[in-house]
């Protein structure tokens, strides 16, 4: 009798662990694929609001990402917004609910040509590139909808896979 009742509990110690193991392995296999996002996402910051449209993420098996979209940025110092083309490159990894982002390459590429303002492209994916690693919280994630919350910003972004 002992010796089911050790065999019983060494059993549910293992599905329990296993059951916390799975949960990360669900997140890193779930977040693999394409996604889009839903809205435009903003973000106002010293007088100077920065708006991603068009924003397009693919997170590979081998936790690499790729991002690519358009940078608006307004400000009164500038006569017209600054249209940019952004793709990123990044390492990514889920701990827990945590979804961690390092930039590893940042290729942006002016649009909008304002006479009196320089390229400042390069300087801003050298500085995107600079700020290190970025987390957010998974809020939810499925096979059809990825929610985060950027923890640096509370900005929330939902995407759904394409």
């Amino acid at each position: 009798m002992k010796r089911i009742f050790i065999f019983v509990i060494m059993m549910g110690a293992f599905l329990t662990l296993s059951a916390c193991d799975n949960s990360k392995k669900t997140y890193e296999s779930l977040i693999v694929g394409n996604w889009e996002t839903t809205a435009p996402m903003t973000v106002s910051e010293d007088g100077i609001t920065i708006t991603f449209t068009e924003l397009n993420s693919t997170y590979n098996k081998n936790h690499i990402s790729y991002s690519n979209g358009i940078m608006l940025i307004s400000s009164s110092l500038f006569p017209q917004d600054l249209e940019m083309s952004i793709a990123i490159k990044a390492n990514w990894t889920i701990e827990g609910d945590t979804l961690t982002e390092t930039m590893t390459a940042a290729d942006i590429k002016m649009k909008s040509v304002i006479p009196g303002i320089p390229d400042i492209s390069e300087v801003i994916g050298q500085q995107m590139i600079a700020e290190g690693a970025k987390t957010s919280t998974i809020l939810s994630l499925d096979a059809k909808t990825l929610v985060l919350e950027e923890n640096e910003s509370d900005l929330k972004i939902t995407m759904i896979r394409q």
